[in-house]
Formats: structure tokens, sequence, C-alpha cells
């Protein structure tokens, strides 16, 4: 039988006739779905880039860095109890963050400040106002004194004290020059202020190598 040919069926009133359909006949797509040429999937793709790209002329550049920083996924901090390892750990993967973004430092606390939430967002709202000593001064807070105020909160002060004099004494001895970087890197939030500037920083590191380096 031919394509095209139509079979009778019988009825009792009449024969009627049905289409057949041969084998590998093709029906009609589904009324629900649309077809695309490739040229206008192309330009849909385009239009797309366009937009986002209108979009980032848009933002500020602390919006863009922001965004960028929360692309890495960072852990958001509650702060619902005083636990100075969690807090510390929290720390240490924020500037893990900076480090893998190359963020510049008058964008860290914003960036840091998105990722506060409950009574740790509060507590910093207030912190600020105390940091910047009132609200005419305009000078922005830094990183440093962030997370000065963070581990003034969240660890107490004999653990304040302990690390800070931790950082004062360290020594390479037996650890490698990697691992002594490390070590007082994790060190130097408990004493900001000996490492503010980067001269102070290279003396401090000099300071604590084996005579032999």
């Amino acid at each position: 039988m031919d394509e095209g040919e139509t079979l009778p069926v019988q009825s009792p009133d009449r024969v009627q006739t049905l289409p057949v359909q041969t084998q590998g006949q093709i029906g009609a797509p589904p009324s629900h779905l649309v077809l695309i040429s490739n040229e206008a999937l192309q330009a849909l793709i385009r239009a797309a880039g366009a937009n986002q790209a209108g979009n980032d002329a848009s933002m500020t550049r602390e919006q863009k860095f922001i965004r960028d920083f929360r692309k890495h996924d960072p852990l958001t901090f509650e702060g619902k109890k005083i636990d100075p390892m969690a807090a510390e750990a929290w720390v240490e993967v924020i500037e893990t963050t900076f480090g893998h973004m190359n963020c510049p430092e008058d964008t860290k606390v914003n960036c840091t400040s998105y990722m506060l939430k409950g009574e740790v967002h509060f507590w910093w709202k207030t912190a600020q106002r105390t940091l910047k000593g009132g609200e005419k001064d305009e000078e922005p807070i830094c990183w440093h004194e962030m997370k000065r105020a963070l581990f003034h909160k969240y660890f107490p002060l004999v653990n304040q004290y302990q690390n800070e004099a931790a950082f004062l004494n360290l020594r390479q001895g037996n650890k490698t020059v990697e691992e002594y970087d490390l070590e007082l890197t994790r060190l130097s939030g408990f004493a900001p202020e000996q490492v503010d500037t980067e001269k102070k920083w290279i003396r401090r590191f000099i300071a604590g190598l084996r005579e032999e380096i």
C-alpha cells in the first residue's frame, strides 16, 4: 500500500476512510513546542549578553565586588554564642576568599558586613558608630579595625592577650617558611597595630626567621 492511501473501515451504517501512516512518517510537532532557527537563537544569546553588560554598567564598583564575593559562597556568621574557635575559623574563610578574588582593602568591610546575620548584624551596626567616633567622622572603617572588633567581642580578653603574646613571640623554629608565614598571618589579627603597614609586616616577619635563612 502506498503512502497516502486510505483504508476502508466497515461500520453498520457507512464506510469510513482513515489516513494510513507508513513506517518512518513523522507527524507535526506538538502545538506547545516552538521551533527556533539557529540564527534566532544566536540573536537571543547576544541580546542576553548585552543585557548583562548593561546591568554591569549600572553597578557601582563596590556592588561588583560584593557580587563577585558572593560567587565564592562564603559562610555567613550569626555569632549566637561566644565561641573563639568558630569566630577565628570564619574570619579565616573570609580572608581566604579575599585572597582568591584579590579584594581591595576599601571593599573588604562591606563584603564582610553582607555575611553578618542575626544578632551579630545588629551588633555591627552599633559597633560601626563606636569605631567611627561619631556621625561626623567620614573616615571609612578598615578591615583590620573590623576584625579587631569581632575578636574583641567573640574572644574573651584572656584569649586575646594569649594570642597577641603568641604573635609577638612567634619564631620559625622547625617550621618551614610557608608554615611560619601562615601562623604569623593567623595571629596577626590579634595585634593589627603591629602590622598595619607593609614595612612593619616585613620587619616582624624577618625578626622571626631562623638566622641561617
